[in-house]
């Protein structure tokens, strides 16, 4: 009998567990199985990013392919550069060589500091506007304001002197000719019978050439010659003289001297002394050929260097005892190959070429 109930007992138990299990599975059910796909599905989304054993023995066989050419590419770069190295490192030299080279040559023509404390001031006439009397010690001169800025003195200088090119401005061939082959801060005088003169002087002043006004004085050889309407004479009347002088400086304004040859002139000149003062009133650097004090070299248009060889060692002779000298050509485009060429023997010989104003200011 107890048996009988044990094992009753024991199948209500079973039976009781087992509805309870079932009403578990029915409230949770769902949920469950929806799980278990979302589950399923991270698998297989992850399977399918994954590479099989397959894909990574062949992925291995890429990488080392890969390497193994990496390595002969770096092998071959690092041959030719071993090949190439005693080449590029005379190519490298030979760039440093030519920078240096460009460095010195920077060095040689690097300019000196000009301060200009204001500009000149200038008065109205009947021809146009001129420099006015510089009453004032301060005020700033033309000669100051106009200078070109010249090179500094190389270390090796001896001397410095000046290239005179005259008739400036009355031919293009002059003036193409002068900015192909003369040097760099050569002065040019101009005449004052050129046209559009201003235009001449802000090309000249690009090309590191300054300009000078060349004022005609009569001739007192006791040969007649006409020099043109704007020259001054001794016998000339003040008002006449004024007129010429003010009609040359209104042809520019950015001139900073005067340059005139005094050959065969005394002191005593009414032009000459004219000349002086009212130059000297005005600003401008004076430059009075055959009177400088300086050793002269004057080369006509008509001359032939060669025969006048001699005289041109002799100036450089001079040059060189009184570390200063003027050299003073009548332009010839001929002549201006041989020019650069003498210019270039100077500069090896100790003689710097600086602008006209820069010999005017040293007091020449």
């Amino acid at each position: 009998m107890r048996q009988k109930l044990s094992i009753s007992l024991t199948i209500g138990t079973f039976i009781a567990l087992m509805a309870v299990t079932g009403g578990i599975l029915l409230l949770f059910g769902g949920n469950t199985v929806d799980s278990s796909k979302r589950l399923h599905s991270v698998d297989v989304e992850i399977q399918a990013d994954m590479a099989s054993p397959d894909d990574l023995a062949s992925l291995d066989d890429d990488l080392e392919a890969e390497t193994e050419n990496e390595i002969a590419s770096e092998t071959n770069q690092q041959e030719e550069y071993a090949e190439t190295s005693e080449g590029s490192e005379t190519e490298t030299n030979k760039a440093n060589t030519v920078q240096q080279e460009d460095s010195e040559e920077f060095e040689d023509v690097e300019l000196e500091e000009k301060v200009v404390l204001g500009d000149p001031d200038f008065e109205e006439t009947e021809f146009g506007a001129i420099p006015a009397v510089v009453d004032n010690p301060t005020d700033t001169k033309v000669l100051e304001a106009y200078s070109l800025t010249p090179p500094k003195v190389k270390r090796n200088t001896q001397a410095l002197y000046s290239l005179l090119i005259l008739d400036f401005g009355l031919s293009e061939k002059i003036n193409s000719a002068i900015y192909g082959n003369l040097p760099e801060f050569s002065t040019l005088i101009a005449s004052p019978y050129v046209a559009n003169l201003p235009q001449k002087v802000a090309e000249a002043r690009n090309n590191n050439f300054e300009v000078w006004l060349n004022v005609p004085l009569e001739n007192t050889n006791g040969v007649i010659s006409d020099n043109g309407p704007y020259t001054l004479r001794s016998k000339a009347t003040l008002e006449q003289n004024t007129n010429r002088l003010h009609n040359i400086m209104s042809s520019s304004l950015a001139i900073p001297g005067l340059y005139t040859s005094a050959r065969n002139k005394t002191n005593a000149s009414s032009d000459l002394r004219f000349l002086l003062t009212e130059g000297k009133e005005r600003g401008y650097g004076l430059f009075l050929q055959g009177k400088s004090g300086a050793p002269e070299f004057y080369l006509s248009r008509n001359e032939n260097l060669e025969i006048r060889q001699e005289d041109f060692n002799s100036f450089i002779d001079q040059t060189l005892q009184q570390s200063k000298g003027i050299m003073v050509v009548e332009a010839n485009p001929k002549a201006f190959k041989v020019i650069k060429e003498l210019t270039e023997r100077m500069s090896r010989q100790g003689l710097q070429l600086v602008p006209l104003t820069r010999l005017v200011r040293s007091d020449i």
